[in-house]
């Protein structure tokens, strides 16, 4: 926390007219408070996540999230291993896999 103050002391007295700043945890974690800052220094902030944006910045370039969290993981059945082990897939599950491995 104490580096966030003085790192935004410093942008403060460089006379900036604008920020980037990467979008590593601290910042992130940070963010609202950032954007507190901003508006009162009426410096527009940017950085790489789009909760920074949401969450009162000016705007954020980069992947949001909670939609590459929804993506990350994707469902890939291989039908010959459950029919080796003897797993039956619930058809739920096959409409729902992206990938359905069948042999």
């Amino acid at each position: 926390m104490a580096q966030l103050g003085e790192a935004l002391a410093a942008i403060e007295k460089s006379g900036s007219e604008a920020v980037v700043m990467f979008p590593v945890q601290n910042v992130i974690r940070n963010r609202e408070r950032i954007a507190a800052w901003a508006v009162k220094n009426r410096l527009p902030v940017i950085s790489g996540w789009a909760q920074f944006a949401e969450d009162g910045n000016l705007m954020s370039y980069g992947p949001n999230l909670r939609e590459s969290s929804r993506r990350l993981a994707v469902y890939v059945v291989n039908l010959k291993a459950a029919k080796a082990l003897g797993v039956t897939v619930p058809r739920s599950v096959l409409l729902r896999a992206d990938q359905v491995i069948d042999p």
